[in-house]
């Protein structure tokens, strides 16, 4: 006989049941025995007080000198500018003469020929300019033919525009008070007159916007390092001056770490009055962040960072040493504001804090510090500039200096890049590419390389069967062709046991050339460098490591100092995208078509 049984549930509830109706006696956590904290302070040794007094004001005495000039190596010294940052002054390089702005100069010429000359005057110079100069129709090459763009561009301004380089380069002429002749004049005296100060606002405007026109390369443009050649001299803090290697960033920027010492001198530049030591007086702000110690003992802290979850490796001395500031030195830190003038070099000669007790405490450098270790030398330095050889001693490779270069890194922009190519390494066929990702077609737009190569092998052609006559369903093809973007880099041994990178071309088969085919040219100028002036290109092999790199020709434009807005064009040094492979094959077997 089954046997049911039920389950009895029993309920607890606890329930406070104060004796009054004030819980600020409860909430207040009073000590009954403050004798017992005294003596447990004593025991665990809290009693022994240092002197930690607050800072109260810091004393700062320092040099500023300024930056002069800049050169290349072995070229005249070229005074910097205080309107305007590092990047505009020392990294433009001219813009090609192409078919947007040949437009562009002939229409700004047309607008500024009506501010100086009445409708019918300016309309027969313009007349002139068009019979005598007109615009032409842009030309390709077989491995790099016109886009449709630019034959648009073309076909829309030809009948009105006329070649604006023409008149840029009677704007340099008057310029350099040299003579020139105005079509369209016929000898009148005001015309020539209007026409020519219209030139000069035209200059004027093309150096403002565009920038120096011209095919030439930087001169500190280095091709077979990939790199600027650049040097700052600028008056040292101590009597002479000081050179510094100029190395802009990845984003084409000049910040204070793209600074190496170069020399020193003691030879003086500029005014040495402008040495003279200064001295301010600065209140310290605490640095506060979210989840920094609470700075008094009975206080909750908030929980704005769960500082729980940080788990670092052992190996991750990063997240240890955050987390040793965060719980340790939290409320230990200070910061002061020293305003520096951009453009400038600063030395600090001493740092003194005075707290609240009256005591003084120099702070020394950290360099200087580690100096004094076991080792002497300085592993470790943050905002200095350094002597980029290795040498023994901490003074010669160390100027206790901080650098505040005129960077437009912060009211900068980047525009667009209209020239970029990737060098990599290819180790399968021994050798390595530069591929032109991306060229400048006739207009100056940006023309990716893959649609280049598109325009130049045509559409694919449908399958087929084998031709009248063939003998056989394959035919024996020696080896394939790289795409016309794919410029080579063979390896030419220069000393035994080391090699460099010497650009090659390939070969094409085009209608109506010769029977081996057309070398295929490189169609950007950072494969075609001016500097060489026709010799051979060659790049060291350590320049094109395992990762690649990418050289970028990109426009920029930032604000001027003193107010407006500048613009240039210049290179930029990325770090590229590993190995690559072309696709090159030998000894292959194709349908017989």
């Amino acid at each position: 006989m089954p046997i049911t049984t039920e389950a009895a549930l029993h309920w607890n509830r606890l329930e406070p049941r104060p004796v009054a109706s004030d819980l600020s006696a409860g909430l207040g956590g009073e000590v009954r025995d403050a004798l017992w904290f005294l003596t447990r302070q004593w025991q665990m040794g809290e009693l022994q007080a240092e002197d930690t007094g607050s800072p109260a004001y810091v004393e700062c005495q320092f040099k500023t000198t300024p930056m002069l000039s800049w050169s290349i190596e072995g070229g005249p010294e070229v005074a910097l500018s205080d309107d305007a940052s590092l990047e505009p002054q020392i990294l433009p390089e001219a813009v090609e003469p192409n078919l947007a702005i040949r437009v562009e100069l002939a229409q700004t010429f047309e607008t500024l020929l009506l501010d100086h000359l009445s409708g019918p005057q300016a309309e027969q110079v313009l007349s002139a300019f068009r019979s005598a100069h007109p615009l032409l129709a842009p030309t390709g090459t077989p491995f790099d033919p016109i886009d449709r763009d630019s034959l648009r561009l073309f076909e829309v301004c030809a009948p009105t525009a006329f070649d604006g380089i023409q008149a840029y380069t009677r704007a340099q002429m008057h310029a350099a008070n040299q003579s020139v002749s105005i079509p369209g004049s016929n000898g009148d005296q005001q015309i020539e007159d209007g026409a020519k100060d219209a030139l000069e606002a035209l200059l004027k405007w093309t150096d403002a916007v565009l920038g120096k026109i011209g095919s030439n390369d930087h001169p500190a443009w280095q091709p077979e390092r990939l790199r600027y050649d650049l040097q700052i001299t600028s008056m040292n803090t101590k009597p002479g001056s000081v050179k510094h290697a100029i190395t802009p960033g990845p984003s084409g920027h000049i910040d204070w770490m793209s600074f190496d010492v170069k020399s020193v001198s003691t030879t003086e530049v500029g005014d040495p009055d402008v040495r003279m030591p200064e001295t301010i007086i600065v209140e310290p702000m605490t640095i506060q962040f979210k989840g920094m110690p609470a700075p008094r003992f009975w206080d909750f802290e908030a929980n704005d960072l769960s500082i729980a979850d940080v788990t670092p490796d052992a190996r991750d001395i990063v997240k240890m040493m955050f987390l040793d500031f965060l719980l340790v030195h939290g409320q230990d830190w200070y910061t002061i504001a020293l305003p520096q003038p951009v453009g400038t070099i600063r030395q600090i000669d001493h740092l003194i804090v005075h707290d609240v007790f009256g005591q003084e405490t120099a702070i020394r450098r950290a360099e200087q510090i580690d100096q004094e270790g076991p080792r002497g030398v300085v592993d470790f330095t943050l905002f200095t500039a350094r002597h980029p050889d290795p040498v023994s001693t901490h003074a010669s490779t160390h100027l206790n200096q901080f650098i505040l270069p005129s960077s437009s890194q912060a009211a900068g922009a980047s525009g667009q890049t209209i020239e970029e190519v990737f060098f990599a390494r290819d180790e399968m066929a021994n050798m390595a590419w530069a591929i032109e990702t991306l060229t400048p077609n006739a207009s100056g737009m940006p023309r990716p390389g893959n649609e280049r190569h598109a325009a130049v092998i045509g559409p694919p052609e449908p399958p087929s069967a084998p031709g009248e006559g063939a003998t056989a369903p394959l035919k024996y093809v020696i080896a394939s062709l790289p795409p016309v973007h794919w410029v080579p880099l063979f390896t030419v041994p220069t000393t035994p046991g080391s090699v460099v990178f010497e650009k090659g071309a390939a070969l094409r088969p085009v209608e109506g050339g010769g029977p081996a085919g057309e070398i295929v040219e490189a169609a950007g100028r950072i494969l075609k460098p001016s500097t060489l002036a026709g010799a051979i290109y060659q790049l060291p092999e350590e320049e094109i490591s395992r990762a690649g790199v990418r050289i970028r020709r990109t426009y920029f434009r930032t604000m001027r100092n003193l107010g407006g807005s500048q613009g240039w064009l210049s290179r930029q040094r990325l770090a590229g995208r590993g190995e690559s492979s072309s696709g090159l094959r030998f000894d292959r077997a194709e349908p017989n078509r």
